[in-house]
C-alpha cells in the first residue's frame, strides 16, 4: 500500500495477519501511534512505515518479531525513548529510526544487533552516551547518529567496526579525544565527527584509513599538530579541520593528496610557512588557510591550482610579494588576500582572472601602482585595495568594472566610475585624493553608501549628488570643499548621516534639507556658512546630532528646533546668532548638550526647563 495518499491511522486489526511477512505502508499520509498489535506478527520479515505523520512512542511490543530483517519507521514525528527490547531483533540487517523526535539514550541492547548493517538515528533528541556495546556490531556498514545532543565520548570500541564505510556523529554534543582505535576502520569512507566538543589532538593513526573520501573534524577543540600521516590518504577529497585550536605547521605530506578538491584549516593556531608541495593539488576547488598565525612568502607553486576557485589565505602573517603566477588561477572567484604583511606591487597578471568576483588585499604594505590590468575583471564585485602604500592614479580602466558593488581604493578619483552603476558602496576616505569631486557619480543611483572625508578634494558639492535617492551615508567631512551646499541633497529622502563639517562651504544652509525626515545626524561646523538657520530643519524628528557652530550663522534660533525631541546634542556656539533662546528648547527632554555663548539670553530656557 505504499507510496499512496492513505491517510489516518494504521488499524490495530492488522495485528491479526499472523502469516504476513512484509508490510510496507511507506510514503503515504497516515497518522496516529503505531498499534503495539503489529508485535503479534511474528512471521513478519520487514516493516516500512517510512515517510508518513506517524506519532507516538515505537512499541515495545516490536521486540518480539525475531525474523525481522528490516525495520524503517524514519521521517515521521514518532517520539519517546528507543525501546531496549529491540535488542533482541537479531536477525535484523537494517534499523532506519532517523528524522523524527525520538529522546533518551540510544539502548544498550542495540549492541545484540550482530546482523545489522545499517543503524540510522540521526536528526532527533536523543541524549546520553553512545553505547560502546555498539563496538559488538561487527557486521555494521554504516553508523549515522548525527544531529542529536548525544554526550559523552565517542567509545574507542567503534574502533572493531572493520566493516563500517560512514561514520556520522557530528552536530552533538559529544567530548574527549577522538580515540586512537578509528585508525583500524581501513573500510571508511567517510568520516564526520564535526561540530562537537571534541579535544585532544587528531590521532596519528587515521592516517591508516586509505579508503578514506571525507574527513571533516571542524568545529570542535582539538589542539596539538595535524599529523603528517594524514598524507597517507590519497583518496581523500575533501579534508575539514576548521576551527579548532590546532597549532604548528602545515605538514608537507598534504602535498601528496593529489584528489583533495577542498582543504580547510582556517581558524586555527597554525603557524610557520605554506609549503610549496600545496602546489601539487591540482584538484583542488577551494583553499582555506585564513585567520592563522602563518608566515613566510605565499608560494609561487599556488599558480599551478589552475582548478582553484577560491582562495583564502587573510589574517595571517605572510610576507613578501604576491606571486604573479597566481594570475594562472583563471577559475577563480574569490581571493582574499587582506590583513597580512604583504609587500611590493599588485602583479599585473592578476587582470588576467576573468572569473574573480571578489579582490581583498587591503591592510597590507603593498605599493607601487593599481595595474591597469584590473580593469579586465569585468566580473568583479567587490574590489578592497585601502590601508596600503599604493601610489599614483587610480586607473581609468577601474570604469569598466560595471558589476562592481563594494570599491575601496586610494588615489585621485576618476570621472570613469561614474559608469560603474551597479555600485552601492564607494569609500575613498583617508588617502590624498585632491581635485574636485566628479559630477559623474550622480549616475550611480544603487549607491547606500559614499565616503570621501578626510582627503584633499576642493571645488564644489556636485548638485548630480541630489540624484542618488538610495543613499543613506554621504560623509564628505576634511577636506578643502568650497561653494555652497546644493538644495538637490534635499532629495536624498533615504540619508541617515550628512558630515560635511571642516570645509570651507559658504552659502546659507539649503531649507530643502528639512525634507530628509530619516536623517539622524547632521554635521556642517567649522565652515564658512552664513545666513539663518532655516526653521525647516523642525521638521527632522529624528534628528539626534546637529552639530552648526564654528560658521557665520545669523539671525535668531528657529522655534521649530524644540520639535526635535530626538536630540541629544546642539552645537550653534562661535556664530553669530541673535534674538533670545527660544523658550520651545525645554521640550527637548533627551539633550545631553547645548552649548551657547551667552549666558543671559539662556534665561527664558532655563525657566521653562523649571531651573
Amino acid at each position: 500500500m505504499h507510496t499512496n495518499q492513505l491517510s489516518g491511522p494504521i488499524p490495530v486489526e492488522l495485528g491479526n495477519l499472523k502469516s504476513l511477512t512484509d508490510l510496507d505502508v511507506f510514503e503515504n499520509q497516515l497518522n496516529g501511534s503505531i498499534p503495539s498489535s503489529l508485535g503479534n506478527l511474528t512471521s513478519l520479515n520487514a516493516i516500512y512505515m517510512h515517510i508518513n505523520q506517524l506519532s507516538g512512542p515505537i512499541p515495545v511490543e516490536l521486540g518480539n518479531l525475531k525474523s525481522l530483517t528490516d525495520l524503517a519507521v524514519f521521517k515521521n514525528q514518532l517520539n519517546g525513548s528507543i525501546p531496549s527490547s529491540l535488542g533482541n531483533l537479531t536477525s535484523l540487517n537494517a534499523l532506519y529510526m532517523h528524522t523524527n523526535q525520538l529522546s533518551g539514550p540510544i539502548p544498550v541492547e542495540l549492541g545484540n544487533l550482530k546482523s545489522l548493517t545499517d543503524l540510522d538515528v540521526f536528526e532527533n533528541q536523543l541524549n546520553g552516551s553512545i553505547p560502546s556495546s555498539l563496538g559488538n556490531l561487527t557486521s555494521l556498514n554504516a553508523l549515522y547518529m548525527h544531529t542529536n545532543q548525544l554526550s559523552g565520548p565517542i567509545p574507542v570500541e567503534l574502533g572493531n567496526l572493520k566493516s563500517l564505510t560512514d561514520l556520522d556523529v557530528f552536530e552533538n554534543q559529544l567530548n574527549g579525544s577522538i580515540p586512537s582505535s578509528l585508525g583500524n576502520l581501513t573500510s571508511l569512507n567517510a568520516l564526520y565527527m564535526h561540530t562537537n566538543q571534541l579535544s585532544g589532538p587528531i590521532p596519528v593513526e587515521l592516517g591508516n584509513l586509505k579508503s578514506l573520501t571525507d574527513l571533516d573534524v571542524f568545529e570542535n577543540q582539538l589542539n596539538g599538530s595535524i599529523p603528517s600521516s594524514l598524507g597517507n590518504l590519497t583518496s581523500l577529497n575533501a579534508l575539514y579541520m576548521h576551527t579548532n585550536q590546532l597549532s604548528g605547521p602545515i605538514p608537507v605530506e598534504l602535498g601528496n593528496l593529489k584528489s583533495l578538491t577542498d582543504l580547510a584549516v582556517f581558524k586555527n593556531q597554525l603557524n610557520g610557512s605554506i609549503p610549496s608541495s600545496l602546489g601539487n593539488l591540482t584538484s583542488l576547488n577551494a583553499l582555506y588557510m585564513h585567520t592563522n598565525q602563518l608566515s613566510g612568502p605565499i608560494p609561487v607553486e599556488l599558480g599551478n591550482l589552475k582548478s582553484l576557485t577560491d582562495l583564502d589565505v587573510f589574517e595571517n602573517q605572510l610576507n613578501g610579494s604576491i606571486p604573479s603566477s597566481l594570475g594562472n588561477l583563471t577559475s577563480l572567484n574569490a581571493l582574499y588576500m587582506h590583513t597580512n604583511q604583504l609587500s611590493g606591487p599588485i602583479p599585473v597578471e592578476l587582470g588576467n582572472l576573468k572569473s574573480l568576483t571578489d579582490l581583498a588585499v587591503f591592510k597590507n604594505q603593498l605599493n607601487g601602482s593599481i595595474p591597469s590590468s584590473l580593469g579586465n575583471l569585468t566580473s568583479l564585485n567587490a574590489l578592497y585595495m585601502h590601508t596600503n602604500q599604493l601610489s599614483g592614479p587610480i586607473p581609468v580602466e577601474l570604469g569598466n568594472l560595471k558589476s562592481l558593488t563594494d570599491l575601496d581604493l586610494s588615489g585621485p578619483i576618476p570621472v570613469e566610475l561614474g559608469n560603474l552603476k551597479s555600485l552601492t558602496d564607494l569609500a575613498v576616505f583617508k588617502n590624498q585624493l585632491n581635485g574636485s569631486i566628479p559630477s559623474s557619480l550622480g549616475n550611480l543611483t544603487s549607491l547606500n553608501a559614499l565616503y570621501m572625508h578626510t582627503n584633499q578634494l576642493s571645488g564644489p558639492i556636485p548638485v548630480e549628488l541630489g540624484n542618488l535617492k538610495s543613499l543613506t551615508d554621504l560623509d564628505v567631512f576634511e577636506n578643502q570643499l568650497n561653494g555652497s551646499i546644493p538644495s538637490s541633497l534635499g532629495n536624498l529622502t533615504s540619508l541617515n548621516a550628512i558630515y560635511m563639517h571642516i570645509n570651507q562651504l559658504s552659502g546659507p544652509i539649503p531649507v530643502e534639507l528639512g525634507n530628509l525626515k530619516s536623517l539622524t545626524d547632521l554635521a556642517v561646523f567649522k565652515n564658512q556658512l552664513n545666513g539663518s538657520i532655516p526653521s525647516s530643519l523642525g521638521n527632522l524628528t529624528s534628528l539626534n546630532a546637529l552639530y552648526m557652530h564654528t560658521n557665520q550663522l545669523s539671525g535668531p534660533i528657529p522655534v521649530e528646533l524644540g520639535n526635535l525631541k530626538s536630540l541629544t546634542d546642539l552645537d550653534v556656539f562661535e556664530n553669530q546668532l541673535n534674538g533670545s533662546i527660544p523658550s520651545s528648547l525645554g521640550n527637548l527632554t533627551s539633550l545631553n548638550a547645548f552649548i551657547c555663548t551667552s549666558i543671559s539670553s539662556l534665561v527664558p530656557f532655563l525657566l521653562n526647563l523649571g531651573i
